[in-house]
């Protein structure tokens, strides 16, 4: 689409008004136009044929980005003129409609630009009107202006003589920016006796030395951290072959901190980087002096103990052993296997330092990455599991970046946003625990535990690289036919009308409709139908009059001067008492229903925790009453439904009970009648896959949900328990590299 400006570029041609297309020629509404008329017959006053020149091209493009850059001035002298917004705001928004209108067809141009025009007086107008202000009100503002700004004198005198560099560092990019906009505006304002405007700058330069200050300690810590490597390689510089780089190391740190104390930031900053460079050299020569000891015929325990001494003065310098592919890694594989699976002595220290930066190293975790339980066995055996699975899978995945290994929990699992593997295992090795691949059909096979756990987090880690299960693979039948982030709502729609339960035929009538049978389901897909139940046959004031309320409401008065638990542990005691002096007031209740009493619970526990009895009972009615219920249900027979029991039976118990754990028997009997499993996979997360994927399974467990079908498919390839029937067999083959042992 070409703009009016562009077009008739060097024509003479007076085009006629009419609506205008883009690409057009605009008429600049500014501009005066010569008026003929018949009468006179085309000439001027003195008889002349008058010369028309046409009229200036407007690019309403230009003009919109002009008022946009007029008007935000305009806003940054409301901040200190607030009387002033309303109208300004308003500009704003009208030329936010042009800007609309300009990109919206149809177009009509000649109209556009008369607004065009007098929006463009209007701000003019409010410039001129805030000037006025501004020059009325420099006394006034220039007494609030004097104390902001002599708090700030030595701030701004110390930040107009730094340097931050040019660019400035990433750190202190946005920071530097805020100030250095802000300032010149100040001192202009300041010259002009402006305070109007000086105010409204100070109020961004001090915005901008706030920001500036919340940055400059990122710099204090890398200059601690500088120290501490500065320190570590003392020792280097008695040895030759290392001296000079270690000198550099040396050397790069003490301009650093010289410039930092001068506020020559920017210098500070590449001095840390110049340092870093001198490291990497001085890590690349340790990492050759290790490479030419091996290979000149040193034995393995030789170079494992010049390895680990290295370590001791520079943790991170495996990385550059790593670095030498392949002989780097070979030898470091080398080195941790001639441990014999023991990293001995004390933590952090010795073999298991070594092992444990020869883990972060080897399979690309952070500087600190690896954290937990590190013990004697696990150690070596991590190094070893993590090696199974092809470089791509850790070292170059961006997905995994962080290893926990804990003795004690209730599970492994893998957290997506730290892009950490937790692996819970009691003890290592083959012979400490197994966990078992149970198929609905075919062998079982036992597997140490240890590594089963931690190949099926990382499992997890290599699908979040992939996206596998969450793009078109997950949906294929092969691989489940997974449906995810379905709602409770859909799945009962799905229910009430499926041909296995035939709910909708057996309740549906005119006083039972099936807006209220589909949100019971819900309810009951929820774990609420009980509670739905209670508020169905309780009023508010039936609710507030029960002695349950009062109970509560008396135990709440007990509670309101005890203090508040601290602390996670403190507070699940906290809940757990809760709970059961909930309990014991609904206990005082009359009632006999269950349902009832159900809810009565709900609204005890939402008074001890401190709300009003009568704004507990209005929101428990409010979350648990089903909109419209009608007069005499039959609440007994609807709980006893089949369909409502299939709705308890596939929703999660707990944290990590559900539908999954039944295995085969459990899905084949819940499956509806489209042949498909639906369950909640998670707290509130719902999905589905085809009964006929069971075929292929390798545990129950696998068909809780996508991911874990994918995990622990990819942990029984890895253990040589994967079929090569099974669907993913040939994906994971081929991110085998070509001299992997499972090629």
């Amino acid at each position: 689409m070409s703009r009016p400006s562009e077009h008739l570029e060097n024509s003479d041609t007076v085009p006629v008004r009419r609506k205008s297309s883009v690409g057009e020629v605009l008429l600049a509404i500014s501009s005066e136009t010569v008026a003929l008329s018949e009468d006179d017959g085309g000439k001027g006053e003195d008889g002349s044929t008058p010369v028309l020149t046409p009229p200036p091209k407007v690019d309403p493009d230009a003009a919109l980005e002009k008022l946009q850059q007029q008007l935000l001035g305009l806003s940054s002298d409301v901040e200190v003129l607030p009387d002033e917004a309303p109208a300004i705001g308003e500009l704003k928004r009208r030329r936010e409609a042009l800007s609309s209108e300009l990109t919206s067809p149809p177009l009509d141009l000649d109209a556009l630009l008369l607004k065009l025009g007098q929006l463009e007086k209007d701000v003019a107008d409010a410039q001129l009107k805030i000037d006025d202000l501004a020059r009325k009100k420099a006394g006034a503002f220039k007494k609030h202006f004097e104390g902001p700004r002599a708090t700030y004198d030595k701030d701004i005198d110390r930040f107009d003589k730094a340097d931050f560099g040019s660019p400035p560092p990433a750190d202190l990019k946005v920071a530097w920016e805020m100030y250095s906009a802000a300032r010149p505006q100040l001192k202009k304002a300041e010259e002009a006796g402006d305070y109007v405007r000086a105010m409204s700058a100070l109020n961004k330069v001090i915005e901008g030395i706030k920001v500036i200050k919340l940055a400059l300690p990122k710099l204090t810590a890398k200059l601690e951290n500088a120290e501490k490597i500065s320190r570590s390689v003392d020792e280097y510089k008695r040895i030759d072959a290392f001296k000079k780089h270690a000198q550099e190391v040396v050397a790069a740190l003490e301009r650093a901190k010289k410039a930092n104390g001068e506020d020559n930031f920017g210098a500070a900053y590449v001095a840390l980087a110049e340092m870093e460079k001198a490291r990497s050299d001085l890590r690349a020569a340790s990492a050759k002096d290790l490479l030419d000891a091996d290979q000149g015929g040193a034995s393995k325990a030789d170079v494992l103990k010049k390895a680990m001494a290295f370590v001791d003065k520079d943790p991170g310098m495996l990385q550059a052993l790593v670095a030498n592919k392949p002989e780097g890694e070979k030898l470091l594989d080398e080195l941790v296997a001639s441990l014999g699976g023991k990293a001995k002595g004390r933590a952090g220290e010795g073999q298991k330092a070594f092992v444990k930066q020869a883990i972060i190293a080897r399979y690309g975790l952070e500087e600190e990455g690896l954290t937990g339980i590190l013990s004697t066995k696990a150690l070596p055996r991590l190094y070893k599991v993590m090696g199974m699975v092809p470089a791509s899978h850790t070292l170059d995945n961006d997905a995994l970046k962080k290893v926990e290994r804990v003795r004690e929990g209730d599970a492994s699992f893998y957290d997506s946003t730290r892009k950490k593997v937790v692996v819970t295992c009691k003890r290592t090795g083959w012979n400490a625990g197994s966990s078992t691949f149970d198929p609905d059909s075919g062998e079982k096979s036992k597997v140490p535990e240890f590594d089963a756990h931690t190949l099926h987090e990382i499992g997890h880690a290599v699908d979040a690289k992939e996206k596998f299960m969450d793009g078109e693979e997950g949906k294929k039948s092969e691989h489940g036919g997974w449906e995810q982030e379905l709602t409770p709502e859909g799945i009962a729609d799905k229910l009430y009308a499926d041909s296995k339960f035939s709910f909708a035929s057996t309740w549906e009538s005119r006083d039972c409709p099936a807006a209220f049978l589909k949100a019971y389901l819900v309810a009951a897909l929820k774990g609420n139908a009980a509670k739905a139940a209670g508020a169905g046959k309780m009023k508010d004031t039936e609710l507030l009059a029960d002695a349950a309320i009062k109970a509560a409401e008396d135990t709440a008065k007990e509670l309101k001067d005890k203090p508040k638990p601290v602390g996670a542990d403190a507070v699940a005691k906290f809940e757990a008492a809760k709970l059961k002096l909930a309990k014991a007031a609904v206990g005082k209740s009359k009632s006999k229903d269950a349902d009832v009493k159900n809810l009565l619970l709900q609204v005890a526990l939402l008074i001890l925790g401190g709300t009003a009895k009568e704004d507990a009972v209005r929101q428990a009615l409010s979350e648990f009453k089903i909109d419209a219920t009608p007069d005499g249900v039959d609440w007994a027979g609807l709980a006893k439904d089949p369909a409502v029991k299939w709705c308890e039976a596939i929703r999660l118990k707990g944290s990590s009970t559900g539908l999954w754990g039944s295995g085969a028997s459990g899905a084949t009997a819940n499956a509806l009648s489209d042949k498909r499993v639906y369950q909640e996979a998670y707290r509130g997360k719902w999905v589905s896959y085809e009964l006929k994927a069971r075929a292929a399974g390798v545990s129950s467990y696998q068909f809780r949900a996508p991911g874990e079908w994918f995990a622990e498919a990819y942990a029984a390839f890895f253990l040589r328990k994967l079929k090569n029937s099974h669907p993913l067999y040939s994906w994971l083959q081929g991110q085998l590299p070509a001299e992997h042992p499972l090629k």
